[in-house]
C-alpha cells in the first residue's frame, strides 16, 4: 500500500526522462492506495494513516494505537534538513 498521491511522483519522472505511454503513471501497480485519515486492520490492529506530503506529494504516517510511524518524513537534525527535492516534494508543505 502506499499514499493515493503516489501518481504525482512517477508523472514528474515521466517529464524529466521523457517516458512514453508504456510508463504507468496510475499506481495500478499497487495493491491499495491510501487517503488521509484511512483506517485499516493491521491484524488485530486498527492502523490510522495521515498523509504528510513534504518529502514527496505521496508520503503517509501511521498511527497505531499511541504510537506514530512517521517513515522519511522526518529526518535527524544533524543530517541537515529533511529532503524534500524528490519527486515533487515541497518544503512549505513540511512546516
Amino acid at each position: 500500500m502506499i499514499g493515493a498521491l503516489i501518481t504525482t511522483v512517477p508523472e514528474t519522472f515521466a517529464t524529466i526522462f521523457a517516458e512514453g505511454d508504456g510508463f504507468r503513471r496510475d499506481g495500478s501497480q499497487f495493491d491499495l492506495m491510501l487517503s488521509d485519515r484511512d483506517a485499516f486492520e493491521l491484524g488485530d490492529l486498527e492502523v490510522l494513516a495521515f498523509h504528510v506530503s513534504g518529502h514527496t506529494p505521496a508520503c503517509m504516517a501511521y498511527l497505531i494505537g499511541d504510537a506514530q510511524f512517521v517513515a522519511d518524513t522526518l529526518f535527524m537534525p544533524d543530517a541537515g534538513t529533511a529532503r524534500c527535492d524528490f519527486a515533487g516534494g515541497y518544503a512549505k508543505s513540511l512546516l
